[in-house]
């Protein structure tokens, strides 16, 4: 077998993975941190004399596409075992 064809994941590459997935996760946290907390100017409260608040969206469209990728991840299990790379 050609040698650059084996893959073999030594202690060094799996620290060396593991580093990185760690270092990404550390750097990618302080984004939400440092998130404005304070809602942005919305002109169809404009005029009123007490401060109002619009209320927050919904998640009804990530539920939506939860369920459109649960489904693309089912339909794998359906696929015929006997198909071939032609069809």
């Amino acid at each position: 077998m050609i040698r650059t064809m084996k893959l073999r994941w030594s202690d060094a590459h799996a620290k060396l993975f593991a580093a990185i997935c760690t270092l990404v996760f550390l750097l990618g946290t302080p984004a939400w941190l440092f998130a404005d907390d304070e809602p942005a100017y919305d002109a169809r409260i404009e005029g009123y004399s007490s401060a109002m608040w619009t209320d927050g969206g919904t998640t009804a469209l990530m539920w939506l596409l939860y369920i459109v990728v649960g489904l693309v991840c089912l339909s794998v299990l359906f696929k015929d075992a006997r198909r071939t790379h032609l069809d």
